[in-house]
């Protein structure tokens, strides 16, 4: 705001900056932000932590509920875990053969 009480107009465009999920509109459209759109920001952020899960939670729910509607078995046990010849060479394949290494 100036002096004589007139607003300050907003410059065409701007830079996108912030953390995109919680970014507000404007910085997402790259247009200048304002003191206004990081409330806007905060509030993304605040509404996240209040009202959801994170995503990793998110993602293993939907996995499970998958699971559970095509009635898939966890407790299988791999084909490498079976089959000799699977066994073999999953240890062929692990980095211990490598030159410098002794896990």
């Amino acid at each position: 705001m100036r002096p004589d009480g007139s607003l300050i107009r907003r410059r065409g465009s701007g830079p996108c900056v912030g953390t995109f999920p919680y970014s507000p509109l404007a910085s997402a459209t790259m247009r200048d932000q304002a003191p206004k759109d990081d409330l806007e920001g905060w509030m993304y952020m605040m509404f996240e932590m209040v009202n959801e899960r994170p995503k990793y939670q998110q993602i293993h729910r939907l996995l499970m509920t998958a699971v559970r509607r095509l009635d898939i078995p966890l407790d299988v046990p791999y084909d490498w875990q079976v089959f000799p010849s699977l066994i073999s060479l999953v240890q062929k394949s692990t980095w211990s053969h490598l030159p410098g290494n002794k896990d």
